[in-house]
Parts: structure tokens; C-alpha cells; sequence
């Protein structure tokens, strides 16, 4: 359901193994492999985003999978900005811990 000034973000949406079809929203180079909830939300956390954690929910087009999303405020940015925001500090988070 879509709520005004807020973006739903699924892990599926930045997944380098996912199509367009499948939900990816951003092109393959800047996504990453297999993005996890809890990433998502740490990288919302440390951006200073406000956000709510929706677990065990499933996108219809791929209802077996629970993956959960995150509803996050836009705060003026466009949901695309959003994502490759995510995914930017997801990168770092990830070099970090190698």
C-alpha cells in the first residue's frame, strides 16, 4: 500500500541476483549480492533515516519468501536516492567487517 511522503524498501530492491522483474529497482552495477534486513536497517540507522521494520512480510510476487521491508520517510529524496544511499553505506558496513 503506498503512503505518501514514505518509500517501502524490500531487500529485493538493491539484490544484484534479482531481475527487474523480480524487484530490483536500481541497475545491477550498483547493487549488492544477497542484501539482509538487518543491513538494511543499520545503513537506515546510520544515514539518520526514520524508518519501521516489517518482518516476516513477503512481496506478491514472491510470497514464499519472508524477507521483510523497511517503511522509510523520503524526506525528499526520491526512492531510487534511497537505495543507492542504502547500498553506498551497506558497501562500507560490509568492508568494514572483512
Amino acid at each position: 500500500m503506498k503512503q505518501p511522503g514514505k518509500a517501502v524498501i524490500w531487500p529485493a530492491n538493491m539484490n544484484s541476483l534479482k531481475t527487474v522483474a523480480h524487484g530490483r529497482k536500481i541497475s545491477k552495477e550498483y547493487c549488492i549480492k544477497s542484501p539482509k534486513l538487518n543491513e538494511i536497517s543499520m545503513a537506515a540507522e546510520q544515514l539518520g533515516l526514520k524508518f519501521e521494520i516489517i518482518k516476516e512480510s513477503a512481496r506478491s510476487d514472491s510470497w514464499w519468501e519472508n524477507t521483510g521491508n523497511l517503511v522509510v520517510e523520503k524526506q525528499g529524496s526520491s526512492k531510487r536516492n534511497l537505495l543507492l544511499k542504502l547500498v553506498e553505506q551497506i558497501k562500507k558496513n560490509r568492508a568494514i567487517k572483512k
